[in-house]
């Protein structure tokens, strides 16, 4: 009976040491919950840009050019960087830009100099925004081909 019950549990642990099911979790090192122990991606990945995501509407709070100040635009997650953004109908263009986040600050957009192309003219952008709760506060700075200077403070929220 001894050595039934030997056989028995050398079964058992063979069994249960030959199981050993494998480690999934998130194998992006640049997501915010990047397990470095998972052996397989779950697809649970997240990303400090995935709070930005999503439909925003607002208005201009400071302007030197008079405009319409009322508008929506969108913000989508670039394809090639998990630290860029793509503002969609960027206010009183209706032309994308690029956004990228500063690691330091969670909660801080930086929009590097770019141009801006729409139907009316081709300017240079730039500035930076901050995200609150849903709130985001975007300043910006745009050079017209005639060389006037366009600052703007927009205020939108997630819709």
């Amino acid at each position: 009976m001894n050595s039934k019950c030997t056989l028995l549990f050398a079964i058992c642990v063979l069994f249960f040491t030959s199981c050993k099911k494998e480690k999934k979790g998130c194998t992006d090192k640049e997501a915010v919950n990047y397990d470095a122990s998972a052996e397989s991606n779950d697809g649970s990945c997240t990303y400090i840009r995935d709070k930005y995501i999503g439909e925003y509407e607002g208005a201009k709070i400071c302007q030197i050019y008079e405009s319409d100040a009322a508008f929506t635009f969108s913000i989508s997650p670039s394809i090639e960087n998990a630290g860029r953004l793509i503002l969609n109908e960027f206010p009183e263009s209706g032309a994308s830009i690029y956004a990228n986040l500063d690691f330091s600050d969670s909660n801080k957009l930086i929009i590097p100099n770019q141009s801006l192309e729409n139907g009316l003219d081709i300017s240079e952008v730039s500035g930076n925004g901050m995200l609150s709760a849903d709130s985001l506060i975007i300043a910006y700075y745009r050079s017209l081909e005639s060389g006037a200077i366009d600052t703007s403070l927009i205020r939108v929220k997630k819709k």
